[in-house]
């Protein structure tokens, strides 16, 4: 235990070369290898295992080994309903030699009801992993008198936005990586609830009632990096009027009500942005992340 604190210290102060020395010290949790890492990462020592946790760019240089991983897209903008949330992805995975990181970023919020001057709201981007891909959220639709944007699939689809005209619905996810969004639940009336985003766990909530919006579809809950982290919970969708707008979870961002912006979702979660209220945007995705388990 002693020596396993000793090298929880030195990982994590920083140390960016990490090959022999460390492999010798972990002979003891499975067949020594070496590894070294560049870029926007760092590294988690816990209960006998080792994570390598990427939250910007990088690369990852190993022996030949099979190792589980994590990789999450970046979560899409909110508008009038939920972003969804960034795709998904846990498996293990053969490498050998160095595989390249890109983190996708999260997607601008767009346009909430009569907000001026009307902007879309953006996909989340891809994460890669070497071959592997988590696709990014899909936005949220804007409302009417906007930019009037149907919401569009991703990892997760976006929330349906609020009109008074017809029953909206959400986009859809990527099988495997996500589920779709929520829309309007047919609540036609003031104050015009908006859908939730979807999440890695669970499609996005349709609004129950003139006064309630959808929540953000659940996301999931993961160990790899060492400590249990939600991940990919879709944006909460938003309302015209006084109402309640929609929570989120898992790093998605709560929609608002009236005259305020959507929440962002949470950078390192691939949240989806949280939809928003009267004259206003939604809120920004969270970017995605990948976790890779070395011992």
């Amino acid at each position: 235990m002693r020596r396993l604190a000793i090298i929880t210290a030195v990982l994590c102060a920083g140390l960016t070369s990490a090959q022999m020395p460390f492999a010798a010290r972990f002979a003891s949790f499975g067949t020594p290898f070496t590894w070294s890492a560049t870029g926007g990462y760092y590294t988690y020592a816990w209960s006998g295992h080792l994570s390598v946790i990427f939250t910007n760019n990088g690369t990852l240089t190993v022996s030949a080994k099979t190792f589980p991983v994590l990789v999450v897209g970046g979560g899409g903008g909110g508008g009038a309903g939920g972003g969804g949330a960034g795709g998904y992805i846990v498996t293990n995975i053969a490498l050998s030699g160095t595989t390249s990181v890109s983190i996708g970023m999260g997607g601008a919020g767009g346009s909430g009801y009569e907000a001026g001057p009307p902007v879309a709201a953006l996909f989340g981007s891809n994460t890669t992993f070497g071959a592997i891909v988590a696709n990014g959220g899909g936005r949220a639709s804007s409302a009417p008198n906007t930019e009037n944007t149907a919401p569009s699939g991703g990892g997760s689809g976006g929330g349906g936005k609020y009109v008074d005209t017809a029953q909206t619905f959400g986009g859809a996810g990527t099988t495997g990586q996500g589920n779709s969004g929520g829309g309007n639940g047919n609540y036609r009336g003031s104050p015009y609830p908006a859908g939730g985003g979807g999440g890695a766990g669970g499609v996005g909530g349709s609004a129950t009632g003139n006064s309630l919006a959808g929540i953000g579809g659940v996301g999931i809950t993961n160990s790899i990096s060492g400590t249990a982290v939600g991940y990919a919970g879709g944006g909460g969708g938003g309302t015209y009027g006084v109402g309640t707008p929609g929570s989120a979870s898992c790093g998605g961002g709560a929609g608002t009500t009236s005259a305020g912006n959507g929440n962002n979702g949470t950078d390192g979660t691939g949240g989806g942005g949280g939809g928003s209220g009267l004259h206003c945007y939604g809120g920004k995705g969270g970017k995605g992340i990948v976790v890779v388990q070395l011992y």
